[in-house]
């Protein structure tokens, strides 16, 4: 996959071209926003436009990143101003490809109207320095482990030598992590060994130690790969591994401006005892420059005694042919959560999902790619969508907040394809019909969506009770049922809140009164085990008439109701 990073990882690109209240219109691109109200009237770098830079765009445009040019400074952002408004107008930086207003999609870092303003009216001044601050602040970029040192720092030992002739390289280098027992990651670090040349990291699971293979039959470190590792991954058609697809699970990734992020700590993706990690290194070469790279990531684990799997479920379709010369064709797939795991596991049981991301994928006759998620009551919602896809520009897309899906909820991908001559991006000429493959010349129709899969309370708690596990939908060690909150005692305190004291609380949760979630109830950090209700329950609670009082873990675990009557 190119440029994927983990579900829970920030987003790398920023987008933004705003339509604008005046300007001058362009046929090849948007109209550059100006004169916006509240736009300074004369701007400077210091006073107004390095915060602008540094929001959006110094995190890749700065000194030993993989941007062309550093726009940290006066001097190279004033030279380059010119270049940087058309690259906005044009809709190509900063890169980010989503659809405004669709899916509540975290750090999207958009260049508003008034920032675009700022720029254009400071650039149409002669780019004035103004007034350096008196204590300079200088961003800092990310050189080190962002979260202290890692549990497990993972390298392939020896260095890739990437020439300073051809073009891209897509390396893979098999990993043993060596654990003596399954582990949970709730962070990847990725530290690229030279930023200069590396373009994207991808982390990928192999728990058959096929990539070994791979390498021992290629010279040199680590082996060539495009499109993913060549390993057996789950096929959501048979309910079983199949070899030679490419949607094997993927851990984590690293793009530039890529920050990573810890998930919750009752949360984490499961790398089972023994397993190898495959990283995929996407190398732009630097022309007459050759180089070494040894690239590595540190993992940080969850401590939790149950945590909770992150799965990155495939919604692929494997068997299209698209016409040569169709400037519009449309491929679709479907996956329902709850039948995959009838198929995988033998288990007839209701499966809702707890959406945190979703990594779409296509290649370089991709033109849009939209996910969705069906619900029971007929109605959708769109997760991501992207009506200007790019190859070289391809991300996780986190939401704000997990997106719930009941059970009987399906996932729907669609991609449109455009395999004719005016595709620019086309690498056959003339255009020829193209299926899937990993190869540059193939495509795919693939997205990954980062989920957690919630199971019906009863059965959970009938399997806690049974002392048995459910097994894994994808191949991978049971997950383990856990017991679910348990509320002890709910009373009212003396300002007037409602209290809740419950047990197995981990990670924290809310309160729900006769099914609903009460929206100020929050964990209290000082005891662990303890929920407050600060307002919004006395409208669910009428005096003298019993309620049912229930917690809802972080992990989405529904604890047994307590009656509770308001005097």
């Amino acid at each position: 996959m190119q440029r994927i990073a983990i579900a829970v990882c920030t987003a790398l690109a920023v987008v933004a071209v705003a339509v604008a209240h005046e300007g001058e219109t362009h046929d090849d691109g948007q109209t550059l926003a100006r004169d916006v109200r509240g736009t300074p009237k004369k701007p400077t770098f210091h006073g107004h436009v390095k915060r602008i830079l540094t929001k959006h765009c110094t995190s890749c445009h700065h000194a030993g990143d993989i941007a062309p040019m550093s726009l940290d400074n006066h001097a190279d952002a004033s030279l380059f101003i010119d270049a940087a408004l058309e690259e906005i107008r044009l809709g190509q930086m900063p890169p980010w490809r989503p659809t405004r207003g669709v899916g509540d999609i975290a750090d999207e870092r958009r260049l508003s109207d008034r920032e675009i303003s700022t720029l254009v009216r400071w650039q149409e001044q002669g780019a004035p320095e103004g007034r350096p601050p008196r204590k300079p602040r200088t961003p800092e970029y990310a050189t080190g482990w962002l979260f202290g040192e890692p549990d497990a720092v993972l390298s392939y030992g020896e260095a890739f030598d990437v020439p300073g002739v051809g073009d891209d390289i897509y390396r893979c280098f098999p990993l043993q992590t060596n654990f003596g027992e399954d582990v949970w990651v709730r962070a990847f670090d990725v530290q690229p060994g030279d930023r200069r040349v590396v373009h994207h990291v991808v982390l990928y699971l192999d728990t058959e130690g096929e990539s070994h293979a791979h390498d021992a039959g290629e010279a040199g470190p680590g082996y060539t790969c495009f499109g993913g590792p060549g390993l057996s991954a789950f096929d959501p058609e048979s309910g079983a591994l199949q070899s030679g697809m490419t949607s094997s699970p993927i851990l984590g990734g690293w793009a530039p401006g890529n920050r990573p992020s810890l998930l919750p700590n009752a949360l984490g993706i499961r790398i089972p005892a023994g397993a190898t990690v495959v990283m995929q290194v996407h190398y732009h070469p630097l022309p007459g420059e050759p180089v070494e790279d040894l690239s590595t990531f540190g993992l940080y684990l969850s401590d939790h005694p149950s945590p909770g799997d992150v799965l990155l479920l495939p919604v692929v379709n494997q068997d299209f042919t698209i016409p040569a010369g169709d400037p519009a064709y449309e491929v679709t797939a479907e996956l329902d959560p709850t039948d995959l795991v009838r198929r995988a596991t033998g288990f007839d049981v209701d499966v809702g999902l707890q959406i945190l991301a979703v990594l779409p994928h296509m290649h370089l006759l991709g033109k849009e790619i939209s996910v969705d998620v069906d619900l029971p009551d007929g109605t959708s919602q769109r997760l991501v969508e992207i009506t200007d896809w790019s190859f070289d520009w391809q991300d996780s897309y986190s939401f704000r907040k997990p997106v719930s899906a009941p059970a009987g909820s399906s996932l729907r991908l669609r991609c449109v394809f455009d395999n004719s001559a005016e595709n620019t991006f086309n690498p056959n000429d003339p255009p020829l019909p193209v299926s899937w493959g990993e190869n540059t010349v193939d495509e795919m129709a693939l997205a990954f969506v980062a989920t957690t899969l919630r199971f019906d309370d009863d059965l959970l708690r009938t399997l806690d009770n049974l002392g048995l596990d459910l097994p894994h939908p994808i191949g991978l060690p049971p997950l383990r049922a856990g017991r679910a909150p348990d509320v002890r005692r709910v009373w009212i305190d003396g300002r007037g809140r409602l209290r809740v004291d419950a047990k197995r609380l981990q990670g924290g949760g809310r309160i729900e009164i006769d099914g609903v979630p009460i929206a100020d109830s929050m964990k209290e950090t000082r005891r662990g085990r303890r929920l407050t209700s600060v307002a919004a329950w006395t409208d669910h609670v009428t005096p003298g008439v019993p309620v049912e009082v229930r917690v809802r873990r972080a992990d989405g675990r529904l604890s047994p109701f307590l009656l509770f009557t308001q005097e």
